[in-house]
């Protein structure tokens, strides 16, 4: 719904659905899904670290300011594998 666009902050007519589908989703499927349907064991593979950087003074504010306005976005991150 138009009333609950600023509260989620992206346009999903922006998202190259058929990049997505074609070199992420299928590609997932593929390699957790299926086996398991197959009746075969996923792959394995080590743990990444997860990082969160640090709060700047703007979001710690920001935060702090409202608990109705819409949060921060995170830049959490994961190394790539």
């Amino acid at each position: 719904p138009p009333e609950e666009k600023p509260a989620f902050g992206y346009d999903p007519g922006a998202i190259d659905w058929w990049e997505y589908w074609i070199n992420i989703h299928i590609p997932a499927l593929r390699r957790w899904c299926y086996p398991l349907i197959e009746g075969r064991a996923p792959e394995t593979r080590a743990a990444r670290e997860f990082h969160l950087p640090e709060p700047s003074r703007a979001a710690a504010a920001a935060s702090t300011a409202s608990l109705s306005e819409a949060a921060p976005r995170s830049k959490a991150t994961w190394p790539s594998s």
